[in-house]
């Protein structure tokens, strides 16, 4: 990966911070887009640490135009696109569905689907106009895999991510850009701390190994993705979730059973 370029949206933080900043240790260089400004700056200086190459733009996903500007501030810095890890969106308040509300579903919607779907769009575009090859990582969730009581909005968005992912790696494939999808359990991050409050992380993950991620765990799954080590992979879902897609952690065999 060594003199590539990656963006990564949603890097000012968290998961996306954790990618950004293992993308620069494999010697890439990365342009963080965040709404978060001054977050981005903290990252980028961070990875400029590393040797690499790197900047920060400010980047709200649910605007095309913004997205557009932080992948045209790819090209610039660095003459290239190589790829991406699509990472940014919110959490908000659960809420049944019986009590959905229209803008809150919106907004969520707006951010993790149509802001992943229309970063690939500039994405492989600029891919296209410059590297000729490369590879897409967006986030998904292990509610994109079954689903989370109270937060619809979040698993239909997060659901929708695998099927345009699976989508465009279809439509990609035969020109060398591919384009796959990590589904993350919980993972402790700063948003995941506010969004769970003072519950230990480990009850609140519901794992069989009985804790939460680190969101380098997810970044480890990511630069594999993005490097050649993954070069005929396409299409798939990765669940990186301490083995909760594998079944229900709480079951034990029954008495007597062998």
């Amino acid at each position: 990966m060594k003199g590539k370029a990656f963006v990564i949206t949603g890097g000012g933080s968290g998961i996306g911070e954790a990618c950004a900043m293992a993308i620069a240790h494999a010697g890439a260089n990365v342009v963080i887009g965040d709404v978060d400004l001054v977050g981005a700056r903290r990252v980028a200086e961070a990875a400029r640490a590393c040797g690499v190459g790197a900047a920060a733009v400010q980047c709200d996903v649910s605007v095309e135009a913004e997205i557009e500007a932080l992948i045209g501030r790819a090209l610039a810095e660095f003459g290239q696109l190589d790829g991406a890890v699509n990472c940014a969106g919110p959490v908000l308040p659960r809420q049944q569905i019986a009590d959905a509300d229209w803008d809150m579903w919106r907004k969520l919607t707006d951010a993790h689907l149509f802001g992943t779907v229309f970063s690939m769009k500039h994405e492989i575009q600029a891919i296209r106009k410059s590297s000729g090859r490369g590879s897409i990582v967006n986030m998904s969730s292990r509610s994109g895999l079954n689903a989370t009581r109270e937060m619809g909005s979040y698993t239909a968005a997060k659901w929708a991510i695998r099927g345009v992912t699976k989508t465009v790696a279809l439509e990609c494939a035969a020109e060398g850009i591919r384009v796959n999808v990590i589904c993350p359990g919980l993972v402790v991050t700063p948003m995941v701390r506010r969004q769970i409050g003072d519950v230990d992380p480990a009850l609140a993950a519901g794992a069989p190994m009985t804790r939460a991620g680190e969101p380098s765990e997810i970044a480890d799954a990511a630069v594999w993705l993005l490097s050649d080590q993954s070069s005929y992979v396409t299409g798939i879902d990765v669940p990186v979730d301490g083995g909760i897609m594998a079944g229900p952690a709480a079951i034990r065999p029954a008495a007597g059973a062998s």
